[in-house]
């Protein structure tokens, strides 16, 4: 499958480009075994740890996929799709033959359309903002399932997104199959009241643009639901699995890329990527876990039948 993971020729300049492509290089073979940009979940069904990164992100996209139950016959839509790896992967997991997908990111949602000709327009793709009308308009009027994997801390109006979401699942159908958004978050464990805490942590959103105000305690992320008719219907976290293994990852490939000999000229951007946001990020996840600021969760959510 390596054929079809190419180097982009162009990075790109947004915050979410097509940098995080460089992540899935297979430090043995020199070749990129996906494009995958989410944080992995790093333990396999067997229990056993995943070393290799884009192994990991699958596993992430196929827990998701399991949690909701994810069927043949069912209409997804992929939030935030990054370069379109999760698409390819339900499709091929599930059977999923009906995708639609947003994707805030130009660059990354051209990369993906390119990559996802093999799926002979099972999947449609289109670059929007999913917290604005405007980027549903076009779509299917309902979904038996949205999923927003590892993207919604970064949204710029949750509450925007959350209401959407709810004009467009379904109540029971199928014998009792109610659609569902299924999506992964960051979910404060307590209020944070210690001031240099609350500053550092807003310092940190800030550089990794994720507004504040998204960092909620479960409690006010149930409220929140509440207030456009959606309710919360399973709560996992997944923090053990996610949050320090990725951030050991991150470091060890560092080191291994460092080490690296005999590349050629489009791998030798290798040496040259900016860490600073994987480094910044590997801190983060690492702090925040030591200090039990939050939790990162998969979240189950369905409409109200209210």
């Amino acid at each position: 499958m390596n054929n079809q993971h190419q180097w982009p020729v162009d990075f790109g300049q947004e915050f979410h480009d097509l940098q995080d492509v460089v992540l899935n290089l297979n430090c043995q073979t020199l070749e990129l075994d996906g494009s995958w940009g989410n944080l992995g979940y790093w333990v396999d069904e067997h229990g056993e740890c995943i070393h290799q990164y884009s192994a990991a992100a699958a596993r992430l996209a196929d827990t998701l996929g399991h949690a909701t139950q994810l069927k043949p016959n069912h209409h997804i839509l992929d939030v935030g799709f990054g370069c379109g790896d999760q698409i390819i992967h339900w499709q091929h997991q599930f059977g999923v033959k009906n995708i639609w997908g947003i994707n805030y990111s130009q660059i990354q949602t051209q990369y993906a359309q390119q990559k996802l000709a093999i799926l002979n327009g099972k999947a449609q793709l289109c670059r929007g903002d999913a917290t604005q009308a405007k980027a549903w308009q076009g779509l299917p009027n309902t979904f038996d399932r949205i999923i927003a994997l590892d993207c919604v801390y970064h949204f710029s109006n949750k509450t925007n997104f959350f209401s959407l979401c709810a004009d467009h699942l379904h109540h029971q159908k199928d014998q009792g199959d109610s659609s569902e958004l299924v999506l992964t978050d960051l979910i404060l464990t307590k209020p944070v009241q210690n001031p240099v805490l609350l500053v550092l942590l807003k310092m940190v959103c800030y550089f990794s643009h994720i507004p504040f105000s998204n960092l909620k305690i479960r409690q006010d992320y149930e409220a929140q639901l509440k207030q456009v008719n959606l309710s919360l219907l399973e709560y996992e976290d997944l923090s053990a699995q996610v949050m320090r293994p990725f951030s050991h990852w991150v470091f060890q490939f560092r080191q291994n890329v460092k080490n690296l000999k005999n590349i050629d000229d489009k791998q030798r951007v290798l040496k040259n990527i900016g860490w600073s946001k994987y480094i910044g990020t590997a801190l983060f996840l690492r702090w925040a876990a030591r200090h039990n600021i939050f939790q990162y969760v998969l979240m189950r959510i369905g409409k109200d039948n209210a």
